[in-house]
């Protein structure tokens, strides 16, 4: 079918729970796809997940969310956000990619 790559948490919310479906996927695929791990992968949890499943890529937004206050006034709302993050916009961290890029060189 020309896929090359795969971006997947293993079919569940987060990479770390979907981590022995990606494990058997990495097996299966044996070099033909890339398997990307994605879906909650962070600094605290990106070596246990590379560890446990064998994938050589991981895929992670190391969002971060800025107060905005001009997307709320007093009769119009323009923020995409709900609930904790009203009033906010999520953009990559440097120091949440740094930290990532850390603790993946561990490895």
């Amino acid at each position: 079918m020309g896929i090359d790559r795969v971006l997947t948490s293993g079919g569940k919310k987060t990479a770390l729970e979907g981590k022995d479906m990606l494990n058997e996927l990495v097996h299966y695929a044996d070099n033909s796809i890339e398997i990307l791990a994605g879906g909650g992968i962070h600094a605290d949890n990106a070596a246990k997940i590379i560890t446990a499943t064998g994938v050589t890529q991981i895929h992670s937004s190391c969002r971060d969310w800025k107060a905005d206050p001009t997307t709320v006034g007093k009769t119009v709302a323009y923020n995409y956000a709900d609930g904790a993050h009203t009033g906010m916009y999520d953009a990559v961290s440097l120091e949440k990619v740094q930290a990532l890029k850390q603790a993946v060189a561990r490895i």
